[in-house]
């Protein structure tokens, strides 16, 4: 039987993602975790601390706490992550995180967060219609760099995706106050819940990575079920 490798940017068990996932799945679909932060000792996940002005990434580790990680710094334990999945032979690896990743050396098929929502040509066609969320306001920079530009001033707000709910309804409202036309929540902790709430807030419709995810593990579900 094949399997999905579920690569985090964090540390496993990360069942607030993969319960989501499995029940929106076909039945037969499984999925395995892998955290690029697995293993790693107190000391080393401080390393990973970003410094003033380092491009950052925010994930959960295995006890609940989030933790925002320097993105460059991730990048080597991205590329292990890799390596350890591929030894279980999956069918393919996603990579779960909207952040920009280098290429990574694969055997087996690896899909990226990123490129399924950053390269969706129905969202790149409307980029001055986007309103965008993320975690951190220290991401602003990225978001720019990750949407190529051409987002409208005022048009980017945070809200953590694990924190309560009314920080991401106030960070909606302003989106649409500042004349978005559609929420985009760039981050794949934001739970499927979160972007109906976010809809609702707002009264406008939103994309959600997760369910970009979602999307392309429905389309490859046959075959990852049928392999071994």
């Amino acid at each position: 039987m094949g399997f999905a490798a579920l690569l985090y940017i964090g540390q496993t068990p990360r069942p607030d993602v993969t319960e989501e996932l499995v029940s929106a799945l076909p039945e037969g679909t499984e999925i395995r975790e892998y955290g690029m932060l697995d293993g790693l000792t107190p000391s080393e996940l401080e390393s990973l601390t970003p410094l003033p002005g380092e491009a950052r990434l925010v994930t959960r580790l295995a006890d609940g706490r989030t933790m925002a990680v320097a993105e460059a710094r991730l990048f080597p334990l991205a590329a292990r992550c890799v390596r350890l999945a591929e030894r279980d032979d999956p069918s393919v690896c996603i990579l779960m995180c909207t952040g920009a990743f280098p290429p990574l050396p694969h055997r087996v098929p690896l899909r990226a967060a990123h490129d399924l929502l950053h390269g969706d040509p129905a969202l790149l066609t409307r980029r001055e219609e986007l309103g965008v969320i993320l975690p951190h306001p220290a991401q602003l920079e990225q978001a720019e760099a990750w949407w190529g530009g051409g987002l409208l001033p005022g048009c980017t707000a945070f809200a953590s995706p694990y924190e309560d709910g009314q920080a991401l309804e106030s960070a909606a409202r302003k989106l649409r106050q500042a004349g978005a036309k559609l929420l985009v929540l760039d981050c794949m902790g934001y739970t499927l819940a979160q972007g109906r709430l976010a809809a609702k807030a707002a009264g406008l419709p939103v994309t959600l990575p997760r369910q970009k995810v979602i999307d392309a593990l429905r389309l490859m579900s046959g075959a990852i079920i049928q392999e071994g």
